[in-house]
């Protein structure tokens, strides 16, 4: 079987962030993003985990240098059973991923929004507030 190589860059903050998050939502949201991120990438591209600490909460981006996405799919990425680049069937799947994952963000309380441009990679940002004493 043939392997793909990817460069992963990995940019944490040195202080620890602590947050009260449900683990299982928030890797598989990771998890989902980062398979997107490889899949759409060229052999050898950059994938770019990135999380800091904002004011009143977190946000991870994952950026890659793939094939980048044209507004109007950009517009309906997190619909269900939205699949943007259906001609190509090296790119397969059920188009519920993304939507999945936007509602797990939502179950945190948090926003998720792309960045991207054709031939020019896409950005997932997800920004996951603290939860206040009240909440914990």
């Amino acid at each position: 079987s043939k392997f793909i190589k990817h460069d992963f860059v990995l940019d944490f903050p040195p202080e620890s962030l602590l947050y009260r998050v449900d683990l299982q939502k928030l890797k598989k949201v990771l998890e989902s993003l980062l398979s997107n991120a490889v899949k759409f990438s060229p052999e050898g591209g950059k994938v770019r985990l990135l999380c800091k600490r904002l004011g009143d909460g977190f946000e991870l981006s994952i950026s890659d240098e793939g094939i980048g996405m044209a507004p109007e799919q950009v517009e309906r990425m997190f619909e269900a059973f939205y699949r943007g680049h259906t001609s190509n069937p090296a790119f397969s799947g059920t188009g519920l991923g993304l939507a999945i994952v936007k509602e797990m963000v939502d179950a945190h309380g948090g926003k998720i929004w792309v960045d991207s441009q054709p031939g020019q990679g896409t950005s997932f940002h997800v920004k996951i507030p603290l939860l206040d004493n009240s909440e914990a």
